[in-house]
């Protein structure tokens, strides 16, 4: 039976910390060691390692002495990973029972060297049943189907057509996690994105169709990160991007409103219409920027995070 490492990578989040730690804890598969990397957190963080550490001999952690980011503490848990198979799970994520189990079974079945799976957003209240009736109606991309494959979902990924729903549904074997050199830290956003397309280049993705990872709102990254990484990733991705667009993939355009739905959430509004000038606005794409415009209004009206995106 292969080994597989779960690495958690954690900043300030000791409450989901242990949330996060139980469902790997209940994981059906019976070979799981688990690696915490706390990077660098000032809260309650470390009791929490403590109390689980003492106890459970599959948990291991390491500290960072200063923050990093998820891209080097995801690193430094796969350099102390000592699994056939790697996973991520990040903190304020938890897993489903059967979430190894079934994709363990998925790869030894298939050519892939990698799986995904589904997500249950746990929300409720007026903004499920909001975002639920705007994902139906105008089929936003986390409702455009599973994709499967290796370097064809390159122009899908980059397009935001296609989105893994981060890297806690993933499961890699650790030589495909070896190849690619880990995740690259430059990157403060856009991480799973920025691994998966280069893991895509040379190895087949395959998909667990069941909701086996749990995603809980516990706010949003400033938009001026967002813009950040995003002109890493276009500069780090130019060919591949160039390559997509002159198959017909908007990946500017489609960066350009995820930019400007950014900031309508935060409430800053000129930069939101500076982005939005840029764009050729299709009717489809009013119901979202409504919907983030009383987002960024309730924020503002509240002077916090409103939760609910």
């Amino acid at each position: 039976m292969s080994l597989v490492s779960a690495i958690i990578p954690t900043y300030n989040q000791s409450e989901e910390l242990e949330r996060a730690v139980k469902s790997v804890l209940e994981q059906t598969y019976p070979d799981i060691e688990i690696i915490i990397v706390d990077d660098a957190s000032n809260d309650e963080t470390q009791k929490i390692i403590e109390k689980y550490t003492d106890k459970c001999e599959q948990i291991t952690s390491r500290t960072h002495i200063r923050n990093r980011g998820g891209a080097a503490a995801r690193n430094t848990g796969i350099d102390a990973a000592s699994g056939d198979l790697i996973a991520f799970l990040d903190s304020d994520d938890t897993w489903n029972k059967e979430k190894i189990s079934k994709q363990v079974k998925k790869i030894q079945s298939t050519t892939s060297d990698c799986v995904y799976c589904g997500i249950d957003y746990q929300q409720s209240g007026r903004a499920k049943r909001i975002r639920t009736f705007i994902r139906r109606a105008f089929k936003l991309r986390q409702d455009r189907g599973v994709r499967e494959g290796g370097e064809d979902l390159i122009p899908e990924i980059l397009s935001m057509q296609f989105d893994l729903g981060g890297t806690s549904t993933l499961l890699l074997t650790a030589d495909v996690v070896s190849r690619v050199n880990g995740f690259d830290e430059r990157f403060d956003r856009h991480q799973d994105w920025e691994f998966m397309l280069r893991v895509l280049k040379n190895h087949k993705l395959s998909y667990v169709d069941e909701k086996l990872v749990n995603k809980f709102e516990t706010g949003r990254p400033s938009a001026d990160k967002i813009y950040g990484a995003k002109k890493l990733y276009f500069n780090k991705f130019s060919e591949e991007i160039r390559s997509a667009e002159q198959s017909g993939y908007e990946v500017v355009r489609n960066h350009r409103l995820h930019l400007a739905q950014s900031y309508l959430i935060q409430g800053e509004f000129s930069e939101a219409i500076e982005w939005l000038i840029k764009l050729n606005l299709d009717l489809s794409d009013f119901p979202i920027l409504v919907w983030y415009t009383l987002i960024g209004l309730g924020r503002l009206r509240n002077g916090k995070d409103t939760h609910l995106e």
